[in-house]
C-alpha cells in the first residue's frame, strides 16, 4: 500500500497515461529488425504483461507520457521504498489499463522506427484498436524507454 497521497495521485495519472498511450491509428509498414525497434517491442511486451523485469527497460527519472512528466513525479519521491512502490504500481496500472481496454501486446504489428536521432529513436506499432509510440534513448548503460505516447 502506498500511503502518500501524492504518490496515489501520480498512480491515477499514470493510469490515464496508459490509456492515452494507445490511440487509434491504422496499421502501416513492415517490421524492421532495428535494435531500438527490437528493444521497444520487448519492453512493451513486458510492460503490457505487468512484468517486473520491464522496470529495467525504463529511464524512470526521464520518463514522459503523453500528458505527464512521469520522471518529475518519480524524482520527487522521498526514498528508495517509495520509488520501488511507484515502479511496481506503474507497471501494474499500465498492464491493467491495457487489459481493461482489451489490448494485448500481440495485437501490435508493423513495429518500425519512425524518427531517429543520434541519441534516441521513436518506435511505433499499430493494432486494430490504436497505435503506440515509444521513445528509446541510447544511454551509457544501454537502451532505455524515455517516453510512451505520441
Amino acid at each position: 500500500m502506498i500511503p502518500d497521497p501524492g504518490v496515489k495521485r501520480a498512480i491515477l495519472l499514470l493510469t490515464v497515461l496508459a490509456a492515452a498511450a494507445c490511440h487509434h491509428h491504422a496499421p502501416t509498414g513492415a517490421e524492421a529488425p532495428d535494435e531500438a525497434v527490437l528493444f521497444a517491442r520487448a519492453a512493451f511486451e513486458k510492460l503490457s504483461a505487468g512484468d517486473p523485469a520491464a522496470a529495467a527497460s525504463i529511464d524512470w527519472e526521464a520518463l514522459r507520457g503523453r500528458t505527464l512528466d512521469v520522471g518529475s513525479v518519480y524524482r520527487a519521491l522521498g526514498d528508495d521504498k517509495e520509488r520501488a512502490d511507484f515502479r511496481a504500481a506503474f507497471l501494474a496500472n499500465f498492464a491493467g489499463t491495457l487489459r481493461e481496454q482489451g489490448v494485448a501486446s500481440a495485437d501490435y504489428t508493423g513495429w518500425r522506427a519512425e524518427k531517429k536521432s543520434t541519441d534516441a529513436e521513436v518506435v511505433t506499432a499499430a493494432s486494430p484498436k490504436g497505435s503506440v509510440h515509444l521513445t528509446v534513448a541510447v544511454r551509457a548503460t544501454g537502451m532505455k524507454l524515455v517516453a510512451i505516447g505520441p
